[in-house]
């Protein structure tokens, strides 16, 4: 008697399908991992903008570590701040004497299609209270000005 051999048996089958679905694991844990590291990294992009658009900010307003220390709100930079180029005139005094002004500047110290990879919303489309909040922390450590993204405050030496 003679075996027909057109088709494939019930194993091989299963074996295949056993052989597929341990390679989409592996290339779907793979994929996901590449989208994670490629978020984290759009993530630390934007902290380290808003780390250098903040220490340029206290740098172009003169806020030096005792200003700091004695005015604690100069050293955190909130997004409208960065985004307008808010500029403080600085004196020694009370606090009545530091006296905001709009800045000269046609921009501020980031753009405003800067996309907040959390969000992604750009940063002037953002609503007037997350405006308001701060974007980074200005910090003196040994005399040397340490610039932190809120986002990872976590690695931002104490006030």
């Amino acid at each position: 008697m003679k075996k027909n051999k057109n088709g494939f048996t019930l194993v091989e089958i299963l074996v295949t399908i056993g052989v597929l679905a341990v390679l989409t694991t592996i290339v779907g844990v793979s994929v996901s991992q590449i989208l994670h590291n490629n978020k984290q990294k759009e993530v630390d992009e934007f902290n380290a903008k808003l780390e250098k658009a903040a220490c340029a900010f206290v740098d172009y307003q003169g806020i030096n570590e005792s200003l700091c220390e004695a005015y604690n709100d100069l050293c955190e930079v909130t997004y409208e701040e960065l985004l307008n180029g808010k500029v403080i005139e600085t004196q020694m005094g009370n606090k009545e004497d530091l006296k905001v002004k709009d800045s000269d500047e046609e921009t501020g110290f980031i753009k405003g299609d800067l996309v907040n990879p959390e969000t992604k919303k750009q940063i002037k489309d953002m609503d007037e209270n997350t405006r308001k909040q701060v974007a980074s922390y200005v910090r003196f450590k040994d005399g040397e000005k340490v610039c932190c993204a809120v986002l990872e405050n976590d690695t931002c030496p104490e006030k």
